[in-house]
């Protein structure tokens, strides 16, 4: 083994595995943080029960910007992407205007505040068996009073009635 170190085929084998070390690094770092922003995207940004529209444009357009920080990275595959997302960033959020529209509805009809709204849809997405759940849901029913379970069922039903966004997706495929 020793032999093979000090010989030139050992130093050029030790050098490639360097390179290959250093390479896969950079690649396990950018596929972490790829799939970070994919779950951002997935669970905040195109679910149903996330922000208003104006907060998921936000989120959308800081997550296209890092992925385009990364483009150099891997320019053949996050260019594309990016490309993608920043042509189609309209009709990807479509849905959440419509919710919008939905809420401020559903908030005339209760003469409750648009925000406490969005707040009930926005716990629709979370975990039952998370303590921030009930948490949240007690706030809310404090806030809203006897207007909490009716608001909480039209807002399901709005939800319900909303195509989600990998429906519109596939309209654009």
């Amino acid at each position: 083994m020793e032999k093979l170190k000090r010989s030139t085929d050992g130093r050029s084998l030790s050098h490639k595995l360097g390179l290959a070390q250093q390479a896969e690094t950079k690649a396990v770092s950018l596929a972490n943080d790829v799939r970070i922003l994919v779950d951002w995207v997935h669970d905040d940004i195109l679910s149903l029960s996330g922000p208003n529209l104006s907060e998921r444009r936000q989120l959308y357009d800081f997550v296209v910007e890092e992925l385009s920080k990364r483009k150099s990275l891997c320019p053949h595959r996050i260019g594309s992407v990016c490309l993608m997302l920043k042509n189609h960033r309209d009709n990807l959020l479509a849905f959440a205007g419509v919710l919008d529209d939905k809420f401020a509805k559903i908030a005339a009809r209760f003469n409750a505040p648009v925000f406490l709204v969005h707040a009930v849809c926005e716990l629709q997405g979370r975990d039952r068996n998370d303590a921030v759940y009930w948490q949240r849901r007690g706030m809310l029913q404090t806030k809203l009073k006897d207007k909490f379970k009716p608001v909480e069922t039209a807002v399901r039903q709005a939800m319900s009635s909303t195509p989600r966004a990998s429906s519109i997706v596939e309209n654009l495929n």
